[in-house]
């Protein structure tokens, strides 16, 4: 708002109560060529929307600004709240994998412990095919000794 031609002063509505002599340091200046008359009469009318227009316009801003930072706020905390979901999986999962590593494990021993017996039987099968063969043949040799004994004897008997 201009007071006289020779002193130019600028209001800077947006403000609570700024004014400078300095045009460079205001933006989206309009320039009103108010009188003096007309300058006092508003003052003096108690209009002040003359002088706050840019206000609402900035408060509806500032709100709107709130509100986007608000949605970001609570998208941030949604995404907090999934990625400690997330990490419970994880726990969960590394907790699974290391009872199936302990079942895994004796599962392991398990099978090593049947390798071994498996082994041990094939021997012990082996021995007792051998030691039946064996068995066999001195069975067969006794019944042989106990024939030829029992015709010796047959034949003692029978010729004395």
């Amino acid at each position: 708002m201009q007071l006289n031609d020779a002193m130019n002063w600028y209001v800077d509505s947006g403000a609570s109560a700024h004014m400078t002599m300095h045009k460079e340091w205001l933006e989206n200046i309009i320039n009103l060529a108010v009188s003096d008359e007309e300058c006092q009469r508003l003052l003096d009318a108690d209009n002040v929307a003359f002088f706050v227009d840019n206000v609402h316009a900035e408060t509806a801003e500032a709100k709107r600004a709130l509100r986007d930072a608000e949605e970001r706020r609570d998208e941030l905390l949604r995404v907090e709240r999934a990625i400690a979901e997330v990490h419970d999986l994880f726990v969960q999962v590394a907790h699974l994998v290391a009872a199936q590593q302990d079942q895994l494990d004796s599962v392991e021993f398990y099978a090593l412990q049947a390798t071994e017996h498996v082994d041990s039987g094939q021997q012990q099968l082996l021995k007792g095919s051998v030691t039946r063969k064996r068995t066999q043949q001195k069975k067969w040799g006794l019944i042989m000794c106990l024939v030829a004994g029992g015709s010796v004897v047959l034949l003692v008997l029978i010729f004395t």
